[in-house]
């Protein structure tokens, strides 16, 4: 612990890095930290954190317990502030203790302009807005950030200590630091296997007599590879205690599909490689964080081939490919690309690469207008990660509002002229306006739009007209998407739009019979109802209210 508090103590003086690191994360989460934003799941926290054990049923026990912790309870709007700045705070000192691990491992080797370009570009790297507006799974998502850099740097120094020094309390520690971060957000386990190749690439970088060969990258990696085994059992044992102690069934919730055993190994290969190439190559056309992933990892081919050369040591590619083998495991486990908003490694692969990249520059190549070119290309590029992200959670906001809007105007309409003894039943999905969508699209006219068509065409084997019309434009996923839509359509019995319309004050009677729902649908379709805000949108029966969003 003394050691860890001279580090961090030396990372905290150095006033360039710490403001570099300070403006780039209040550029990126400022203007979200102040701003109450209503998004998916925001009012479900009593059905998923609090007394209705949904996360835990799930095999989420995890999350449950750190929001807990830090009393951000049922992860309720009015908690939003403080729960981005935890977020901001945890994750800024993440990436600090990233560094002290680098540190570490790689000794002289990297030095502060490094250590300012990964920290930058890693709590600026954009895809991370994918979780974010997911209030409380942003806030684990961070604190499993933190949790692993911790559990690297106990075991990097228990590991470097001689046998009589070693302090097994290291071990358990990170045993039960990696078992709470597997059941709150399990993806990020795939950033504590990225460290260790990490780990290995810095030892093989620094073996000048060639003595590190690939059986003792083996043995160095086995006890991390024993120690998140042990955590993931661990974990599984006290998913399944906790279902018979709460008596509670268990449940599917959230992207933990997995297609190996349900289909045929040659339908699994296909599907990875397609779903890889079509969500993590040709999206690079029109998704910023998926260009920047695109590049990192050409750059990182490049550096290999380099470092081979440079170094006459061709075992640098096998910590190489673990690296990518990090990268793409959680796709590799599921079959399948793997959402958007599970791919928190990403983030650390490109901050890794352009740490790297500088690196190489100023050790190996030894020209300092190249360094230089780096160095300010890598300032430039958080700059525009920090831009870019920041937009992306203010046109979140701003449809947040938009549908605040759209909820008091029917709120309005239904308690002035119906008989609200009756059940409310919503049918449609609300569209929202053009404004917020064309925000996040990329425009139609663009090249970019044009040759992402043309290769989602080839590579699918489909018609490039076919894609223009039936492909999204809206290059983000699970962000600035309908909480109204969401709300009415998701649930069948509708509790989640009760909940919404009760947050903004109005309460109401609903339908919470699937049949009722069925019928209120077939009767909106059978009569042409009007969509909101045109009159006659909602239409009083003689046993409910149906109110048409469409």
């Amino acid at each position: 612990m003394k050691k860890y508090k001279e580090e961090i103590r030396t990372f905290l003086n150095d006033k360039k890095y710490m403001v570099c690191l300070i403006v780039i994360t209040m550029i990126c989460y400022t203007y979200a930290a102040v701003q109450t934003t209503l998004s998916i799941d925001d009012l479900a926290g009593e059905q998923h954190i609090g007394s209705g054990y949904g996360m835990i049923a799930s095999g989420r026990m995890g999350m449950t317990i750190l929001l807990n912790i830090f009393g951000t309870k049922n992860c309720l709007p009015q908690y939003s502030t403080a729960i981005e700045i935890l977020c901001a705070v945890f994750f800024a000192w993440a990436a600090i203790n990233y560094c002290i691990f680098f540190k570490r491992v790689a000794g002289s080797k990297l030095k502060s302009d490094h250590f300012i370009l990964f920290s930058c570009m890693l709590v600026s790297y954009p895809l991370i807005n994918e979780i974010w507006e997911f209030t409380g799974a942003n806030l684990c998502v961070a604190e499993g950030y933190l949790f692993i850099s911790f559990t690297m740097l106990l075991l990097q120094e228990y590991f470097s200590a001689r046998k009589e020094e070693r302090n097994l309390w290291s071990i358990i520690l990170s045993v039960l630091m990696l078992m709470l971060v597997a059941s709150a957000y399990e993806s990020l386990i795939c950033v504590y296997v990225f460290m260790v190749f990490a780990l290995i690439l810095f030892k093989t970088l620094d073996d000048r007599e060639k003595k590190y060969r690939i059986r003792d990258m083996i043995g160095d990696g086995i006890p991390y590879a024993i120690i998140v085994a042990a955590s993931i059992i661990l974990e599984l044992i006290v998913y399944k205690v906790s279902l018979v102690i709460l008596r509670i069934p268990p449940q599917g919730f959230g992207d933990k599909g997995i297609y190996w055993g349900t289909e045929s190994i040659g339908w699994i290969i296909k599907s990875i490689v397609g779903n890889c190439i079509n969500e993590y190559l040709i999206k690079g056309f029109i998704y910023f964080p998926i260009a920047e992933l695109d590049i990192a990892i050409l750059l990182f081919i490049i550096l290999g081939i380099i470092a081979c050369i440079l170094y006459k040591n061709v075992r640098i590619l096998f910590p190489g490919m673990g690296i990518f083998l990090a990268v793409f495991s959680l796709s590799i486990i599921q079959g399948k690309a793997s959402l958007y908003r599970t791919c928190e490694v990403f983030g650390v692969f490109v901050a890794f690469v352009g740490m790297l990249a500088l690196c190489m520059a100023e050790e190996r190549i030894k020209k300092v207008w190249i360094a230089n070119i780096v160095y300010a290309a890598g300032i430039l590029l958080c700059v525009n990660q920090a831009v870019y992200l920041s937009g992306i959670l203010n046109v979140n906001h701003l449809r947040s509002e938009e549908e605040a809007d759209v909820i008091k105007s029917i709120a309005y309409d239904l308690g002035h002229d119906h008989d609200m003894e009756k059940p409310v039943i919503f049918v449609g999905e609300y569209t929202l306006s053009e404004y917020i969508t064309e925000a996040v699209s990329i425009p139609e006219e663009s090249k970019r739009w044009k040759w992402f068509c043309y290769w989602t065409a080839k590579v699918n084997g489909i018609d490039e007209q076919e894609v223009m019309e039936n492909y999204p434009r809206k290059y983000v996923v699970s962000n600035v998407n309908s909480l109204i839509s969401t709300s009415a359509v998701q649930t069948g019995n509708q509790t989640d739009m009760q909940d919404l319309f009760a947050y903004y004050g109005f309460e109401y009677k609903t339908g919470i019979d699937t049949e009722m729902y069925k019928e209120a649908s077939d009767y909106a379709e059978q009569h042409d109802m009007k969509g909101w805000p045109v009159e006659g949108y909602i239409v009083e029966l003689d046993d409910m209210i149906i109110v048409n969003l469409k």
